[in-house]
């Protein structure tokens, strides 16, 4: 739903709506991947060499650009509404648009190891896996370096990042109108649902792989029962963290005014709601944007 409403109005896209257009491309695109995996994890990895490497790596470029997008989210946010400067102006869309093929990019060049090392493999009587097969003498230092490297680059930056950002934007809400007071509340609400949902997904995900690479290092004591749990808790942490995904949506869409409308006048357009209902739900309200920094509203805030 939020690709069609959004290629609908592909031209009239604000800078943070066309980050969301990719981000929902990148969710997407982890989600085609889950059935090869389900299959996986039932009766073995039997799509061949070829398609483990793409899906594998294809999983890994999602990935990094949902986080990657989320904190270009936050950077633009950040700018617009703490500094009133806006990096992308309505004459200028390519700005907007080389950011995102440089995110792309990235996330593609971080993904070649898996282009690489990503092949079915047998071991110790298991199933056929699709995994990681590193040179013996070379794996635990391939694994722990990409360990340490995931914990950098796919969380403690963007978090850090995203916690200024919205904190920063938080601090200079606060100092608006007292008049304002309570739909201030509102957005800051909506920023900290934001930053709680990445935190709440990923950081137990994250705690998990830490503490296997500790136990790759020999720091934590190695036996079964523990290796046993990580494993478990790996499965259990890695959903927690595919559902941000599916969290994404509802958190930089449906929540947002102007998007709700857009997705309304779709439905309108099938024959799924009335025009009356269309335009009642369309009427100005308490949940109007607090302020809007931009010739065109390219940013209302309480419109996300």
């Amino acid at each position: 739903m939020v690709v069609l409403v959004l290629i609908r109005n592909l031209r009239a896209l604000a800078v943070t709506e066309t980050y969301i257009l990719h981000l929902a491309v990148a969710d997407l695109l982890l989600v085609l991947g889950i059935p090869f995996w389900a299959v996986e994890e039932a009766r073995g990895w039997s799509f061949g060499v070829v398609t483990c490497k793409i899906i594998g790596a294809t999983y890994n470029i999602s990935f990094y650009s949902s986080i990657y997008l989320l904190v270009c989210i936050s950077f633009d946010r950040y700018l617009s509404i703490v500094h009133a400067v806006q990096m992308y102006k309505k004459r200028q869309p390519w700005r907007v648009y080389l950011s995102c093929a440089v995110v792309w990019l990235t996330c593609f060049l971080l993904s070649i190891p898996d282009f690489i090392y990503l092949m079915p493999i047998q071991s110790n009587g298991s199933s056929v896996k699709c995994a990681h097969n590193y040179e013996a003498e070379k794996s635990k230092t391939w694994i722990v370096t990409l360990r340490f490297f995931y914990h950098v680059t796919g969380f403690l930056g963007p978090l850090i990042v995203m916690a200024y950002c919205y904190l920063r934007i938080v601090a200079t809400l606060r100092q608006s109108h007292s008049a304002q007071r309570r739909k201030e509340c509102r957005a800051i609400k909506v920023i900290a649902v934001v930053v709680l949902a990445f935190l709440v997904c990923w950081t137990p995900y994250n705690v998990v792989m830490f503490a296997e690479t500790l136990l790759r290092l020999g720091v934590l004591r190695r036996d079964c029962d523990m290796e046993s749990r990580i494993d478990t808790s790996y499965a259990m942490t890695g959903c927690l963290g595919n559902l941000h995904c599916c969290l994404n949506p509802f958190l930089y869409a449906f929540v947002g005014v102007k998007f709700r409308r857009q997705m309304l006048e779709v439905l309108q357009e099938v024959g799924c709601v009335s025009r009356d209902f269309v335009k009642h739900c369309s009427q100005p309200s308490r949940r109007q944007s607090i302020m809007t920094v931009s010739e065109s509203g390219e940013t209302s805030y309480s419109g996300f």
